[in-house]
């Protein structure tokens, strides 16, 4: 069993609004950027 450390960054945003004291919604989305010769085997597959 092979391990990989991965450096990956990512970036995200949020929005949220409280409705009440009891109730709030929030969304948010991130994306992450894997770097390194290692990124393409997040999956555990090859591209090619």
């Amino acid at each position: 069993m092979e391990i990989y450390l991965l450096f990956s960054p990512s970036l995200g945003v949020g929005l949220g609004y409280q409705f009440s004291p009891g109730f709030s919604m929030l969304w948010e989305y991130k994306v992450t950027f894997p770097q390194g010769t290692n990124a393409d085997l997040l999956d555990g597959k090859t591209s090619c």
